[in-house]
């Protein structure tokens, strides 16, 4: 009995987490070529680069894509993991106060968009792409951060060099100048002498009359 109940209760939260993981991507329409196609779509905390970064790199495999009217679109590829024959896939990806949503599209030829109503195993699998995109989105983030870093710290470094060698500089120059007025201060005191050498012997002069 109390098995029953263990077992019972897993697959109840089990199927929770499911459900709740799956409200991570759901259907939608979004307009391409002046109608409303349908889609599947996903919401992200995250800023539209670090998305944008993840979605490029999960759909590398599918080869060059090309930028048609704000969506990324890969004409004709092969995406097994999808779909059986060559599809025609539009990606793109929104941001809206802090929140980047990403539609993706799949057209399996002559305007025919993939949706729940006619192609549900292959919009559950885009669905799934959608749901496991954020280990990747994570990663792209960290790389920002760290590019981000290495930015501050080539400025620091920058204004450390220029500081230094302003420093050099004028350690330099003060270093001339203390030996300018070292100098000047020798020769102050020799042209001293030599005055009260000059003053000495008028004033012997004048005496001797």
């Amino acid at each position: 009995m109390n098995k029953l109940f263990v077992v019972g209760a897993l697959s109840i939260i089990l199927f929770c987490s499911s459900k709740v993981q799956a409200q991570d991507a759901k259907d939608g329409m979004i307009r391409l070529a002046k109608v409303d196609r349908p889609c599947v779509q996903a919401d992200y905390p995250y800023v539209q680069s670090q998305v944008q970064s993840a979605l490029d790199a999960r759909l590398a495999s599918l080869g060059k894509n090309k930028s048609q009217k704000g969506f990324q679109v890969y004409e004709g590829v092969n995406w097994p993991e999808i779909a059986a024959g060559q599809v025609d896939v539009y990606t793109k990806v929104e941001e809206h106060k802090g929140i980047s949503t990403v539609y993706i599209l799949v057209s399996k030829g002559y305007d025919n968009y993939i949706s729940m109503t006619t192609d549900s195993v292959m919009v559950a699998k885009v669905k799934q792409i959608l749901v496991n995109l954020t280990p990747g989105i994570k990663d792209a983030q960290h790389l920002e951060q760290v590019a981000a870093q290495e930015e501050a710290v080539r400025k620091a470094e920058k204004n450390f060099n220029e500081s230094k060698h302003s420093l050099d500089r004028l350690q330099s120059e003060r270093d001339n100048l203390d030996k300018r007025i070292g100098d000047m201060k020798n020769q102050n005191s020799d042209d001293q002498n030599a005055l009260s050498a000059e003053k000495k012997k008028l004033e012997d002069l004048k005496a001797g009359h």
